[in-house]
């Protein structure tokens, strides 16, 4: 494993999304997509998921919670302090070499980094627009959808490149009506759009089984001075009910560690996660 970056490995480009066939014990070979997250995001690998917060804080307050003491973004922010390293190269610290990885990135030094990042393990960069990238592999790909984990995390939600393309949320739907597992990133700026991704794609996928584990807190403690409420939540579809319960755990988990952060006189006043039904 290469040393992570003052970058997010995956987080440069105009949308973020990465393939990669694994072996995980409880679906055998498996496929993961995997882009960057930002606030509050998940990846399960072996029974064990990621939960993702402000690092600072959640290094001080993380080692005291019991479902978070143990989480492996805790263990990677304790392995470079001051360093986040992006959801690459957890993926790639998580799987190791049960997995081969197909990473894409429209911003050459982010693809770069993520050639750098790959130590002796087995990945592919493809220097391309992630969207119609994961959308050729998955339909050229000779796998069982129920064996493929998509995590699509997007700049611009709602972006055509082409009249005949997809946007990241329709490519999102495709692949969870489909059977594929997938996890999607999404943020908001108001209360009123709490939970959005998860309606968007329900209307998209109707035959996906669905799971949102939504955060929505202050935006003063994303972007210092700006009153008002800040959010984001992951849309997990197809995923066996012990990942759901694993997340649901660490997003209850963040809540507590930010139980301190109060601000007075806004609406929110603190941090609340929230399953979105």
């Amino acid at each position: 494993m290469g040393r992570e970056h003052e970058q997010p490995l995956c987080g440069a480009g105009r949308r973020v999304e990465a393939l990669a066939p694994c072996r995980d014990p409880a679906h055998g070979s498996a496929t993961c997509l995997l882009g960057d997250t930002r606030w509050i995001g998940v990846l399960s690998a072996d029974g064990e998921s990621v939960a993702v917060a402000r690092g600072s804080s959640f290094l001080s307050l993380a080692p005291y919670d019991p479902d978070l003491r143990s989480c492996a973004y805790l263990a990677a922010l304790r392995h470079e302090p001051g360093v986040y390293p992006g959801s690459a190269t957890l993926a790639m610290r998580s799987l190791g070499t049960s997995a081969s990885y197909l990473f894409c990135d429209v911003d050459p030094r982010s693809a770069a980094s993520l050639l750098d990042a790959r130590g002796g393990l087995d990945v592919r960069v493809v220097d391309a627009d992630g969207v119609s990238a994961v959308e050729r592999e998955a339909q050229l790909a000779r796998v069982d959808a129920r064996d493929v984990l998509v995590h699509v995390d997007p700049f611009e939600p709602f972006e055509r490149v082409s009249r005949d393309s997809r946007t990241p949320v329709e490519l999102a739907g495709w692949l969870a009506d489909a059977g594929y597992r997938l996890v999607y990133w999404y943020g908001y700026d108001s209360v009123e759009r709490r939970g959005w991704a998860r309606d968007v794609i329900a209307g998209l996928a109707p035959h996906a089984e669905l799971w949102c584990g939504d955060v929505l807190l202050p935006a003063s403690l994303v972007y210092p001075g700006t009153p008002g409420a800040w959010g984001c939540g992951v849309v997990l579809a197809n995923a066996p009910e012990t990942e759901t319960r694993i997340c649901e755990r660490l997003g209850r988990g963040l809540e507590r560690i930010s139980e301190g952060d109060v601000v007075e006189g806004n609406d929110p006043s603190l941090l609340s996660f929230k399953v979105m039904a």
